[in-house]
């Protein structure tokens, strides 16, 4: 039975939450990583999912990897991510059900990117390198995340970053997973300027129906985060940087979040509370899984 949020949800409640667990398993993953930690490392090759493990029936990477990331501002970003929608999508369905809609949305994200990406490789490339190819992170589940808020949530739901304000998710989006990854030269040249271009460009759009948002709800933060995304992408695009994502990255991104879709319109009895915002992110999504491959 999902419940029926009349109130903004605290990251802070007093007591232990499922999405504090996925969060703090992520984490932990990461810190092992530390050469002082490395023995309490699994073995990430038995953990990482790519065609040849499926093909070789380790199904389990499938959740496995989601837990995996490639660096540590990688690791930070998703996990801003679960802590935005995280609190009010629990309190929703509960800690059972959200823990399987996460862990579900990810494995569809991976498998939709495995098929998608060995159905456009022809079999001598993909039996050479396709099939290697590794996929590792959350992105798929949080991007889904973010895009069930969206569609079930109240849009007078209150989300963010820990005051549920504009200002605060902002920096969380643009700023901290560079930070706290270590990459201040990231924050510098390129999270600083895209922070400034990405306020204006929101406040611009916001004027036109209402104010500058003091606070941040499922609709905006699915559209604020994907404004990030794409500003990322034309700066590297203008630059020439190579995205550090791999082949079936981008597949994985788009799959997870259309998994919502079917989800939504099946499972649960709400109307689409931001149609127009869905249908952006798919749009910006796809266009990358398309261009990705």
């Amino acid at each position: 039975m999902e419940a029926v949020l009349s109130e903004p949800v605290s990251i802070f409640t007093g007591r232990l939450q499922a999405w504090h667990v996925l969060g703090a398993v992520t984490v932990w993953e990461r810190l092992v990583r530390h050469p002082a930690l490395a023995r309490f490392a699994p073995n990430e090759d038995s953990y990482v999912v790519s065609g040849d493990a499926l093909e070789s029936r380790r199904l389990h990477t499938l959740v496995t990897c989601n837990f995996i990331h490639g660096g540590a501002s990688h690791m930070v970003n998703n996990v801003i991510m679960l802590g935005v929608v995280g609190p009010a999508l629990e309190a929703r369905y509960g800690a059972a059900r959200f823990t399987a809609i996460y862990l579900g949305l990810g494995a569809a994200g991976w498998l939709g990117s495995y098929t998608y990406t060995k159905c456009l490789m022809d079999s001598g490339m993909w039996n050479a390198a396709g099939k290697y190819q590794e996929g590792v992170g959350s992105s798929p589940a949080t991007y889904g995340l973010a895009a069930l808020a969206a569609w079930v949530l109240p849009p007078s739901t209150l989300l963010g970053l820990p005051s549920h304000s504009f200002a605060t998710t902002a920096v969380a989006v643009h700023i901290l997973p560079h930070l706290l990854g270590g990459k201040l030269h990231e924050v510098v040249t390129a999270d600083v300027h895209e922070l400034v271009l990405s306020v204006a460009l929101w406040g611009l759009v916001n004027t036109v129906e209402t104010t500058f948002p003091p606070a941040v709800g499922p609709a905006a933060w699915l559209a604020f985060y994907h404004l990030n995304t794409a500003l990322t992408l034309v700066r590297r695009t203008l630059s020439g940087t190579r995205s550090s994502l791999a082949l079936t990255d981008h597949p994985a991104h788009f799959f997870g979040t259309l998994t919502v879709v079917p989800f939504a319109a099946l499972l649960t009895s709400t109307p689409c509370q931001a149609p127009l915002a869905i249908k952006m992110t798919l749009g910006f999504l796809g266009c990358r899984a398309i261009l990705s491959v």
